[in-house]
């Protein structure tokens, strides 16, 4: 639904951001944390807090194909409600579906700016 930088870096990068979502029909908050210590090869982040999270870790990371960019999208979820398996796989795919269209919305936005 959302997203806040709280804290950013001297390059404007956010270092913790807080997110407002849906999930199971329920509101859901959850502050993230990232790391750019490997960048430009890497950006990971972690879960600080969260409503309904244990866990959220991921990591995009890029590597040079010729002309190209290869990117690998890395994504651990855990929700802390008792929730069946095949349910926990559902939210991941939608997850994981929204994250890789955002990403090729950005990707090609930059593109366009740049042709």
């Amino acid at each position: 639904q959302g997203a806040t930088v709280i804290s950013s870096d001297s390059q404007g990068r956010p270092l913790t951001a807080e997110f407002h979502a849906h999930a199971m029909g329920k509101p859901l908050r959850y502050v993230l944390s990232y790391q750019y210590n490997l960048a430009p090869a890497e950006l990971r982040w972690e879960l600080v807090e969260g409503d309904m999270l244990a866990e959220l870790t991921g990591s995009y990371h890029f590597d040079e194909d010729g002309p190209l960019t290869r990117v690998t999208y890395d994504l651990t979820i855990d929700v802390t409600l008792p929730v069946p398996g095949f349910m926990k796989r559902q939210a991941a795919q939608r997850v994981l579906a929204g994250a890789l269209k955002d990403f090729k919305t950005h990707v090609e936005a930059l593109g366009d700016r740049q042709a």
